[in-house]
């Protein structure tokens, strides 16, 4: 699926995606954003780092975008998310 900028059916799509989504995954993608680590993430919900990654991946293939990008061993949150 290929979405312009701003396409209604793409929206909706979306939307159906995040429904998708548990409690969990939005909590475990808050701390990613919010401390820039999975370990640090991992720790913060008393979790493993490769639990966090895994959850990751789930959200950005529920989605179907990335998030995330590698910066390091840090995760960058993508300026422009793009559809996978």
């Amino acid at each position: 699926m290929i979405c312009p900028s701003i396409n209604l059916a793409c929206t909706r799509a979306l939307r159906r995606s995040l429904r998708a989504l548990s409690l969990r995954q939005f909590k475990v993608f808050a701390a990613v954003a919010r401390d820039l680590s999975y370990a640090r993430a991992a720790a913060e919900l008393q979790v493993s780092q490769p639990a966090v990654s895994m959850q990751m991946r789930q959200i950005e293939q529920a989605i179907r975008m990335v998030l995330t990008e590698p910066a390091g061993h840090r995760p960058q949150a993508t300026s422009k998310p793009s559809v996978m």
